[in-house]
């Protein structure tokens, strides 16, 4: 956590000065060359915190774990490459493809794999050191459903005006540019991913992190996996596409309740009851359920 804070230190600093570089260069304004520095630098230490020279050949040896996280970081950066040429704003252009995809990478090292560590299983520790293949599903999971919504945060214009709220952002010099857009939603959406695993492993009575870390359940790990990507697939919806107003995303974001309704139907009662195997894939299964009830139920509500 020390080394953590030092590197926020150092990439607040860098932030700084990019932002100074960027806005004397008359190429981009203050608060978003400091955006550019500071999530750059973050994504330089996440590279440093996900590498695997610093240890010992040992810890790799028949341990897929560190292959898993990084298998997951680069299909989630696939993700988003799709999603900002095929499906981006057309005010994102030339340099602006660079900027969003180097915010989206450091998006997924620190709201992805250092997110995932909120819930007790640790990058180094449990997946490199302990070999815990439970473990790093979970963080591999959790980083690809960050990336999906960030890359569905891009999907769709990034108009200010469309924003009721938008104008609490209006002291931003860049206001009219929409950058910012992305940003919040992404932030609005990982919040809401967040939240749902924080009752998950709550409503699992802590059970679920002990089994994971303590005793290596696979079916536990895998059950909490496809929650997540679950939970994220209605929440990557939500954040992207067009804006049709509040009241809308609102819709969106309130249908991710599908799969944490069945969460409480599918759940064992108790520790010592067995796991569905098939329970994993009825959480993915009401995700998209509620991806796709999400427009049906806005547009019968009458806010599209």
């Amino acid at each position: 956590m020390f080394a953590f804070a030092i590197w926020l230190v150092i990439a607040g600093g860098i932030g700084f000065f990019s932002a100074m570089f960027f806005y004397e260069a008359d190429v981009a304004w203050f608060e978003q060359g400091f955006a550019f520095g500071f999530m750059a630098t973050m994504g330089l230490w996440g590279m440093w915190y996900r590498s695997t020279w610093r240890l010992h050949h040992l810890y790799l040896r028949n341990n897929p774990g560190p292959g898993l996280v990084k298998a997951a970081v680069w299909l989630a950066m696939a993700w988003c490459v799709f999603t900002i040429f095929v499906f981006g704003s057309e005010r994102i252009v030339h340099i602006w493809y660079i900027f969003y995809l180097t915010l989206g990478f450091g998006a997924m090292m620190v709201f992805g794999i250092k997110g995932a560590e909120l819930f007790g299983l640790r990058l180094r520790v449990d997946v490199y050191e302990r070999k815990n293949v439970g473990a790093a599903f979970f963080i591999a999971a959790f980083t690809l459903a960050t990336g999906m919504i960030w890359g569905g945060s891009m999907w769709g214009e990034s108009d200010a005006e469309s924003l009721e709220y938008g104008a609490i952002f209006e002291i931003l010099p860049s206001y009219d540019d929409g950058w910012w857009i992305i940003p919040l939603f992404f932030i609005m959406g990982w919040t809401v991913l967040v939240s749902t695993m924080a009752l998950w492993f709550y409503r699992e009575k802590g059970v679920s992190g002990k089994n994971i870390r303590r005793d290596r359940s696979i079916a536990d790990a895998r059950a909490a996996s496809l929650y997540c990507l679950a939970c994220a697939i209605p929440i990557t919806d939500a954040v992207s596409g067009n804006y049709y107003g509040l009241a809308d995303s609102l819709i969106g974001f309130s249908v991710i309740a599908l799969p944490v309704l069945g969460h409480e139907i599918f759940r064992p009662s108790t520790a010592e009851h067995e796991r569905d195997p098939q329970e994993p894939w009825y959480y993915i299964a009401l995700g998209f359920g509620a991806a796709m009830a999400s427009p049906v139920l806005s547009s019968l509500l009458g806010f599209r």
